[in-house]
């Protein structure tokens, strides 16, 4: 079948007449001299960049051989029984009666899937007791969890729970302003130290965020700009940190900055 086109190409045609294209540049530069165009810096994504923490910086523990071991065998456990329970209804009926809830199964579009999958679980033991585990397990005809690897899931658990609160408050439309994010930042990095000396096995997982946070953090936790967006912020002031030095940044940013306005005030006045 021979399709007319003709009477969408004048349609195109017309609008394609209406369009007025302007050169931006030309008239920013026609106005260079009585006006300042300073666009803010850029700021790459906080909430991305926690992501790529909790991803891949995290897998820098598994160079400690102890957690490597302990990962491995506790999470290709797991994956059997996300997967049989995903794909089998006997087997998701099963895991309703001995557990009493639903597993969740991880996926790869979001980041925090294995730690929600984990968390179920945990839960499940938790309510429910370890044999409820082990005898879904039973008769599914699963390897059972060992002690090790069950004691390895509730740290997983607990080491990767600050992160998770970090980004729901930092994604809620609520919290969308720049002042909440190093407060945010501070409140992880303390949690995070104060857990590492409840973990056995997952203690590598924890020097491993710490260490990625430092890293993609760092610049941005001292920048005067992000200081004082916190200081200014009625929820925060002065109360996130005990560095006096970095509270300082931010007061001399602020100080500077109504110096700034009160010049330009008097000028233009």
């Amino acid at each position: 079948m021979e399709v007319n086109n003709e009477d969408d190409e004048d349609e195109v045609s017309d609008e394609s007449d209406d369009v007025m294209y302007h050169n931006i540049t030309k008239h920013l530069d026609e106005n260079s001299e009585h006006e300042d165009y300073d666009l803010p810096s850029h700021q790459r994504c906080a909430c991305h960049t926690l992501q790529l923490i909790a991803t891949g910086d995290a897998d820098q523990a598994e160079e400690n051989a102890t957690y490597k071991k302990f990962s491995r065998s506790a999470f290709a456990k797991c994956q059997a029984l996300w997967n049989l329970s995903s794909r089998s209804v006997l087997a998701a009926e099963a895991v309703q009666s001995k557990c009493g809830i639903a597993l969740i199964k991880p996926n790869k579009t979001r980041w925090n899937s294995v730690y929600r999958a984990v968390e179920r679980l945990v839960r499940i033991i938790k309510e429910k007791g370890e044999e409820s585990l082990q005898s879904l397990c039973n008769e599914l005809k699963l390897p059972r969890f060992k002690a090790g690897e069950i004691r390895f899931l509730q740290e997983y658990y607990k080491s990767m729970q600050p992160f998770a609160q970090a980004l729901d408050i930092l994604q809620a439309e609520d919290n969308a302003y720049m002042g909440y994010l190093l407060p945010v930042l501070y409140m992880l990095q303390d949690k995070l130290k104060k857990k590492r000396d409840e973990m056995d096995t997952c203690a590598p997982l924890i020097d491993a965020l710490q260490a990625g946070i430092t890293r993609r953090f760092s610049a941005v936790m001292q920048e005067p700009e992000m200081v004082a967006a916190a200081i200014l912020h009625p929820k925060f002031r002065k109360t996130w940190t005990n560095d006096t030095t970095v509270l300082e940044k931010g007061m001399v940013y602020i100080k500077r900055k109504l110096t700034e306005i009160e010049s330009t005030e008097r000028t233009t006045s």
